[in-house]
């Protein structure tokens, strides 16, 4: 249950932080390609990364892994 509520927590500010930074972007961008989608699906493509490998290089918990990687960036 604890598990959840982090994954759940953390989908939770990913999600608005996703919908922010996707608005920011695209209204930046003058075009009708959703640049605000591409460019947040990138950035947490590459957050991802930096949290798995700072995940073997550090002792970070499995569950701050699940916190981050699975909830904030994949929310």
């Amino acid at each position: 249950m604890k598990i959840l509520l982090l994954i759940g927590t953390g989908s939770f500010i990913g999600g608005v932080l996703r919908y922010v930074l996707s608005q920011f972007i695209q209204t930046k961008s003058l075009a009708t390609f959703p640049f605000g989608t591409l460019g947040v699906n990138i950035i947490g493509c590459f957050a991802i990364g930096i949290v798995f490998a700072l995940s073997e290089k550090t002792n970070m918990s499995p569950e701050m892994r699940l916190f981050l990687a699975t909830g904030i960036c994949g929310g």
